[in-house]
């Protein structure tokens, strides 16, 4: 080996194997190796609660369909009730016999808008059983409709009894 190799090779073999850079360049080199912690960490946070909230939206179903369900039985009840109600009145309409009464016609025009405005709102609340306004309207048909065949009842009866009008 030439002068120059010995003398180069000799010069490495007596550096150090490691070099242990300066705390002023070390901290340096740490600030650009460290992973940003302000931005990853607000995503990984942010990331975490979206995850959390998506899966506990996906575990529990929401509360209204246990609330539409009941409301749902509710109106199912009413209806029930109420057609019971009319049935008694209708029997006993008939028993009264008001068949000849000239005012029948009338109030039987108007049970039956009441019915089919009844059904209407029936078939609507059914399909959004939170609607306050639609409650009104339905119960207040139901109502109406019961008044009048309570008032069809007390007309006077205008059967012939031996040729003469009572």
């Amino acid at each position: 080996m030439s002068d120059k190799a010995t003398q180069w090779q000799q010069m490495l073999d007596s550096l150090p194997r490691e070099l242990e850079p300066s705390p002023q360049v070390w901290a340096k080199i740490e600030d650009r190796i460290s992973p940003k912690q302000g931005y990853s960490t607000k995503v990984a946070i942010a990331a975490t609660l979206v995850i959390g909230l998506l899966i506990g939206y996906l575990i529990r179903p929401p509360q209204h369909i246990d609330t539409d369900n009941a409301l749902l039985a509710t109106i199912d009840a009413i209806e029930l009730q109420h057609q019971s109600q009319v049935s008694a009145l209708e029997d006993n309409r008939q028993l009264v016999g008001l068949r000849d009464n000239q005012y029948e016609p009338i109030f039987n025009d108007g049970i039956d808008q009441l019915r089919n405005a009844a059904k209407e709102l029936y078939d609507n609340l059914r399909r959004d059983p939170t609607d306050k306004q639609l409650w009104q309207m339905w119960l207040w048909t139901q109502k109406r409709e019961i008044e009048l065949l309570k008032q069809m009842q007390k007309l006077p009866n205008n059967q012939l009894k031996d040729g003469v009008m009572i």
